[in-house]
């Protein structure tokens, strides 16, 4: 993964988003994850599981919301739901 960004990601809340409306939710620093398309820089083409990935990082789930007209921009590689 490339520790500068290349890409980014917009999203914009046209109305006002509460966390009852399920809007969408980030985990911060997963953008230095490596997945599948690392697989050469692991040792035997190991890739940690999601668990081990999370257990090396002091990081929790981020509800992203607020006012309408809210703009959003984050790292592509950014895992989000």
């Amino acid at each position: 993964r490339l520790h500068e960004p290349h890409w980014c990601m917009v999203m914009y809340y046209p109305q006002d988003t509460t966390p009852e409306m399920g809007p969408t939710q980030l985990l911060p620093g997963t953008q230095f994850y490596r997945g599948d398309s690392d697989r050469a820089h692991y040792s035997r083409g190991h890739i940690p599981s999601f668990g081990e990935q999370l257990a090396g990082w002091a990081t929790c789930v981020h509800t992203v919301t607020g006012p309408a007209g809210t703009v959003v921009v984050m790292h592509y590689d950014l895992w989000h739901r």
